[in-house]
């Protein structure tokens, strides 16, 4: 199966610098998207430190001789990420309470593996169709899924843009993953 990827990123009208960082390894078969957090410093630090090590951790475990399963391998990459910037953070005071959201595919056996921290989204196009892959791990989601906030008030939710989960801000972190059977025509 062929797999078409390009990656760009916008430093968007609210802010000043842009904390994204995105990788795209169509040897390894590994696609990341990590947003530094805004409104903390070294977010684009962060991401970068969250890509390469997820990166890294992948790529060892594909030339290990019994690597672990696709879905075991991005769960450690994440926690090996999660780690390294929040080593990162507590090395260099200007870096304190950093963080990133991350988002990445990982296709490996026919499948495609779809992990996240964090409201990075992925989604999944097959026209018509376009449905969202990922969870968001935000207070407005959480405050949706207990029914205490309804889909139409979100845009009234004033802690919208607050993260409950992401890369490096605390010393562990989990990851969803969850897994799809490649097949023709569709689009992540």
């Amino acid at each position: 199966m062929k797999v078409k990827v390009s990656g760009l990123t916008d430093v968007g009208l609210k802010r000043d610098n842009n904390q994204d960082y995105f990788i795209v390894d169509e040897d390894l078969g590994l696609f990341v998207l990590a947003d530094g957090m805004g409104g903390h410093l070294g977010g684009e630090v962060a991401s970068k430190i969250a890509s390469e090590t997820i990166q890294t951790v992948v790529k060892a475990n594909s030339t290990k001789k019994e690597p672990l399963a696709p879905n075991q391998i991005l769960q450690e990459a994440y926690s090996h990420a999660c780690q390294a910037v929040y080593s990162r953070s507590q090395e260099d005071s200007k870096l304190k309470g950093m963080g990133t959201t991350a988002v990445s595919i990982y296709i490996a056996d026919k499948s495609v593996y779809i992990s996240n921290v964090g409201d990075s989204r992925c989604y999944l196009i097959h026209p018509p169709y376009i449905w969202q892959m990922t969870e968001d791990h935000s207070l407005l989601n959480e405050q949706i899924r207990a029914g205490l906030v309804k889909p139409e008030q979100a845009q009234l939710f004033t802690a919208r843009n607050v993260i409950t989960r992401s890369v490096g801000f605390e010393e562990t972190v989990s990851a969803d993953v969850i897994d799809r059977e490649i097949s023709e025509g569709i689009t992540f």
